[in-house]
């Protein structure tokens, strides 16, 4: 990408990425309950689900900024359409 052009391709393949980042983030295993860590279970158990909740939250910010990407491609490539449509010699197609 340059300036104000972005590919299509070029979009795509970051909406992709950020998919992707999603996956892993979701794929993440986490233990189901707490350690037995002693005196510390509780905070172990606090620090784990607050990690878990956390991860939830970040891949769906990255599910959120690949749909705005993908919705934004479309729009790039509709705009550019209708453009190519308005200087077109014979009208819009």
């Amino acid at each position: 990408m340059s300036g104000y052009e972005a590919g299509s391709a070029a979009l795509e393949g970051i909406a992709g990425k950020l998919r992707s980042g999603a996956d892993e983030v979701e794929g993440v295993a986490l233990p189901r309950s707490a350690p037995d860590a002693g005196a510390c279970t509780g905070a172990v158990a606090a620090a784990l689900s607050f990690l878990a909740e956390s991860a939830a939250g970040i891949s769906e910010g990255l599910q959120v900024a690949a749909t705005a990407v993908v919705d934004s491609n479309e729009s790039y490539m509709s705009a550019e359409q209708r453009a190519a449509d308005d200087l077109s010699p014979h009208g819009p197609n």
